[in-house]
């Protein structure tokens, strides 16, 4: 959570505390094994995750996008994608036509990157065999062309444009009015007109949601947990139950 006073983490076996060294954090991403920062002297990453993502390279420019992967991270940097970490499904080998790139999101093996001709995705699920991690999650549909957002998770994606919410391979077209998008592990939740919706890789509305929420405005999405900011504070919970 980024607050006044800088970045603070929780977790049960405490890897996720972060550094007290940060310089004004701007931005605080975090998936699976590692967190990472932008702040005023670069990308700072912690937590138990690979070394080659732990060590972000040095950027030229203002970064304006993060994202955090299971052994990867990129950045959108001076209106370019820079990845590092490690390649063994092509996550890191960005496409050479994105045209001003505006968003960057991961999941544990793939990247997508929206941009002005839509959405682009590559490295785990370009192939469709079904079997780990190729569940389809870099092959776009053909309906996704002029999305406002996009989020990534384990092995999955989703994209909002025109009042509707489609994720692949797992479209969902009955929210009412969805406004924010968080997509964890192996779940998704929606903020909506009728509050927070949770599903999992099965069923929409099969993640319980524990907590009584009022007017929640942001939500968000790790491996196993879920966290919403609603009038009262901040709540979060299992995705497991």
């Amino acid at each position: 959570m980024l607050d006044d006073n800088g970045v603070i983490c929780w977790s049960s076996d405490g890897r996720f505390s972060a550094p007290s060294d940060l310089v004004n954090p701007s931005t605080v991403v975090m998936a699976f094994h590692t967190a990472c920062a932008i702040t005023e002297t670069g990308i700072r990453c912690w937590g138990t995750g690979n070394e080659n993502l732990l060590n972000p390279p040095e950027f030229s420019g203002p970064v304006s996008s993060l994202a955090v992967g299971g052994l990867h991270g990129c950045v959108i940097a001076d209106n370019d994608v820079v990845c590092w970490g490690e390649n063994d499904y092509g996550q890191m080998d960005v496409p050479d036509d994105l045209q001003n790139p505006k968003t960057v999101v991961a999941g544990i093996s793939h990247t997508c990157v929206l941009d002005d001709r839509g959405v682009s995705c590559w490295g785990a699920g370009a192939e469709t065999t079904g079997k780990f991690p190729h569940y389809s999650q870099s092959n776009v549909p053909a309906n996704v062309h002029a999305p406002i957002a996009i989020s990534a998770g384990y092995a999955h994606t989703c994209a909002y444009q025109g009042n509707q919410l489609i994720c692949w391979s797992k479209i969902q077209d009955y929210l009412s009015n969805p406004q924010s998008i968080a997509v964890g592990g192996g779940h998704s939740c929606v903020i909506d007109d009728s509050g927070v919706i949770c599903w999992d890789k099965t069923n929409v509305g099969t993640v319980e949601i524990p907590v009584a929420l009022t007017r929640p405005a942001k939500i968000s999405a790790g491996y196993n947990r879920i966290c919403a900011y609603d009038e009262e504070g901040l709540n979060c919970w299992d995705s497991r139950g």
